[in-house]
């Protein structure tokens, strides 16, 4: 009732007991134990990926190496269809702390998610877990000519754009520009008084970038 076995005298006591669902026999004088044990290849200490400038840097540090052929570092939008990014030789076996560094310089604007995967001499691969980036990289616009009569054209765009308004010195909205998704796009200024204007890039994600503009 303790939970104590008693062995009397001349009794056969054979218990099997499962423990992590490896049997144990535990009969007197029987002990079999199978049991096996893996060394992962590589003794990953971190991964991370972030936006700086205009680059995202994939960076990831290992305690050790073994039998590392190379890494790929890999890039998607909906967690499901992956594109190479690139790839970065392994270290073999080696029981240094590595950091290993790689720049997608071409990414892609908003939420994008990248993963590491690492492969060995023999072809094997394991995959870790992906991170998560937000991309919003800083722009810059160009309004000429400044000042300006009649029309004006705003260059530097993306196809992020959501809209461009004009807003005049007191601070109003004195018309507004639905997105072309072009690159350049011309505005017309004919319905606006002269005077000093704010040309406002609005992003689609509500962040704003703002030019003087002098329309006479």
């Amino acid at each position: 009732p303790d939970g104590t076995i008693y062995d009397p005298p001349g009794a056969d006591l054979s218990v099997v007991v499962n423990v992590y669902n490896v049997p144990f026999d535990l009969t007197p004088g029987v002990l079999p134990i199978e049991c096996s044990i893996q060394f992962l290849p590589v003794e990953l200490v971190s991964f991370d990926a972030f936006p700086q400038e205009n680059d995202v840097v994939i960076r990831w540090e290992t305690a050790s190496e073994k039998d590392n052929d190379y890494f790929v570092v890999e890039r998607s939008t909906d967690l499901q269809n992956w594109s190479k990014v690139g790839e970065i030789e392994g270290a073999g076996t080696s029981d240094l702390h590595r950091i290993y560094v790689l720049k997608d310089e071409a990414p892609l604007y908003g939420e994008s998610y990248y993963r590491l995967k690492q492969f060995d001499y023999n072809g094997q691969s394991e995959t870790h877990a992906p991170k998560t980036v937000l991309y919003y990289p800083e722009q810059d616009i160009s309004v000429y000519p400044n000042p300006a009569k009649g029309r004006v054209l705003v260059e530097g765009l993306n196809d992020h754009v959501n809209r461009i308004e004009l807003i005049n010195a007191r601070g109003q909205v004195a018309k507004t520009f639905m997105s072309s998704q072009e690159m350049k796009q011309e505005l017309d200024l004919q319905a606006l008084s002269p005077g000093m204007y704010t040309v406002q890039v609005i992003m689609e994600r509500g962040t704003a970038i703002r030019k003087k503009l002098i329309i006479q």
